[in-house]
Parts: structure tokens; C-alpha cells; sequence
């Protein structure tokens, strides 16, 4: 993983030391031309606009736009930084605007997804984690009713006092 941060700030330089620049509304200026560059969309998991720079042995590097705005922005700061990384502000990660990129930790960089975002990968997340059917649900819900002590409850379905709680009190499984 460091390895991979490291190689894209070492090709963020190159961009940067080749004359790439963005603009403050997050547009790429090639030192070759007087129109912005087209960007695009690389797809998987991190989906950010991106451009390709040509290294000095002919190799094409993927650049992304964030990094070299955090780099024009920040200078050796980025260069340096271990533990920080780029965020995007108002969670639109295709808003390379100047005033929308920070360096942060990752926490602050998890905060600037919308809250709403946040609980429904959350969500989402947990329900690979579920070990309880609906009908187990509802049946423990109803042995809890019936008189069943957490003690009872735990060792029956397996579960932790916590787990049954949250269940028994409505915190999950809703």
C-alpha cells in the first residue's frame, strides 16, 4: 500500500515537473495546448477523473486530477505527508476545484461523504454480517415477550448480550 501512495505522488511530480497544471475550477492544462485536457473516469472501486502523462521512458501514467491539485496546493506537504490523504470536501469526487481539496486524515476524508451515504454502505456492510434469519428475529423478540432471560436468549440463539439487546430493543433487525 505504501508503495502504491508513494508511486502515485512520484507520478503526480512528474505530471507537475512535465508543466500539467489545474485550474482553480479544477480543469487540466496540458503545456502543449491552450484548451483543457479531457479527463476520464477510470472505472473499479476508486472512481476518479483522471489523465495520462508520458514519463521519460515512454511509459503512460495515470494521473489523477485531485492529486495534482493537493500537489500545486500543498507542495512538499503532499510530497511528505504518510499519514494524510486527499480529500474532496463536499464529497463529490469529481469536484477538483481548488477550494474542494484538502489534506486530511482518513477519518476526516470518511466525514465528507454525506451521513446518508455513510449509513447505507453501512448498512449495507452489515447485512453480509447478519447471522440471524428474519423468522430468528422475530422468534427471539418473541422469547424475550414470553419471559426469557438474556441469559437464556444468549445461549439459545449464540449471540452476544450486546447483540441481543440491540435486537430486542429495535436497534437492528428493524
Amino acid at each position: 500500500m505504501d508503495d502504491m501512495i508513494s508511486n502515485i505522488k512520484k507520478n503526480t511530480k512528474i505530471a507537475y515537473d512535465k508543466g500539467y497544471r489545474v485550474s482553480l475550477t479544477g480543469e487540466v492544462f496540458s503545456p502543449f495546448r491552450k484548451e483543457p485536457i479531457k479527463t476520464l473516469a477510470l472505472k473499479g472501486e476508486h472512481k476518479y477523473a483522471k489523465f495520462t502523462v508520458k514519463s521519460d521512458s515512454g511509459v503512460r501514467l495515470n494521473i489523477s486530477v485531485h492529486h495534482l491539485v493537493a500537489y500545486q496546493k500543498y507542495g512538499d506537504e503532499y510530497l511528505l505527508s504518510t499519514d494524510l490523504v486527499v480529500r474532496h470536501l463536499n464529497g463529490d469526487r469529481f469536484d477538483n476545484s481548488y477550494h474542494n481539496i484538502a489534506l486530511g486524515t482518513q477519518a476526516d476524508n470518511m466525514l465528507d461523504v454525506p451521513k446518508e451515504t455513510r449509513l447505507r454502505s453501512g448498512k449495507h456492510a452489515a447485512s453480509f454480517l447478519k447471522s440471524l434469519t428474519d423468522e430468528e428475529v422475530n422468534q427471539l423478540r418473541l422469547d424475550r415477550d414470553s419471559g426469557l432471560s438474556y441469559a437464556a436468549l444468549m445461549k439459545k440463539y449464540g449471540l452476544a448480550k450486546s447483540t441481543v439487546s440491540y435486537i430486542v430493543n429495535h436497534k437492528t433487525y428493524k
